[in-house]
């Protein structure tokens, strides 16, 4: 088991086109999605991954058949898509992400970041997976591998803002989960190398400036450290926080 680093930051928005048609996600819709969208890892807060869609059922349910098919990076994949407004928001190996159409399953954009050389040698190959991105205003929000939490412009793909979380030369933190979104905050969880540092911990961090307020450590006992290797001493954080259903 490993220790891990929560960070959380605000979100820094981008301005809106006068001529776009894009409807931004707010803090209600994600505290009571609409039926036919999927806003976040398992739909809702208290990670239920429950769906209100009735259209199919035991009746109609061997009527089913393929639609359309897309591929995706060669790799090992946990994804859960976004499904927003028509569109498909897909994670993908390796820090990518594609926007396609949800019914003809056609490309509208891809991002897929440019890492630096040497940097899955130190932070392990586990670092390529990732299970789940987060939608925000009118943002796409993920962790990267080399260990930055960024913004895409969620109709262009368009790179928004970046911040640094750790320095992946000297803290080799991995992910193999995106962030969610409370209360406009972009939560995610960070687990560390035996070697890595620093303690386990949650921090809040300006999304605009990365200015980083003071940790709060989530480590079980004073003094663990991503070092501790035993016992109840870990506080993994792999998969996306979930809170109680306000409902």
């Amino acid at each position: 088991m490993t220790l891990t680093l929560g960070v959380g930051f605000g979100v820094a928005l981008p301005a809106q086109d006068a001529s776009s048609t894009f409807v931004p996600v707010t803090d209600e819709m994600l505290e009571n999605p609409p039926a036919s969208e999927w806003l976040m890892f398992r739909r809702t807060h208290d990670s239920w991954g429950y769906s209100p869609l009735d259209q199919i059922d035991r009746q109609n349910v061997q009527q089913l058949g393929l639609a359309w098919a897309r591929e995706v990076e060669v790799g090992t994949s946990e994804i859960t898509p976004l499904a927003y407004n028509g569109v498909l928001y897909i994670p993908s190996f390796e820090d990518t992400i594609e926007a396609v159409d949800s019914t003809t399953g056609d490309f509208i954009w891809r991002y897929t970041r440019e890492q630096p050389e040497g940097l899955y040698a130190q932070v392990g190959f586990n670092a390529k997976n990732n299970r789940n991105i987060a939608i925000y205003d009118r943002l796409i929000l993920n962790n990267s591998d080399d260990n930055h939490a960024f913004a895409l412009d969620a109709e262009t793909g368009e790179l928004v803002w970046e911040t640094q979380i750790l320095d992946w030369e000297v803290n080799p933190a991995t992910h193999s989960s995106g962030p969610i979104v409370a209360d406009g905050r972009v939560i995610s969880g960070r687990s560390c190398r035996p070697w890595g540092g620093p303690e386990s911990c949650i921090m809040r961090n300006s999304g605009g400036s990365g200015r980083c307020r003071r940790p709060a450590s989530s480590a079980t006992r004073p003094g663990a450290t991503c070092r501790s290797r035993s016992g109840t001493t870990s506080a993994p954080g792999w998969c996306p926080a979930t809170t109680r259903s306000s409902n």
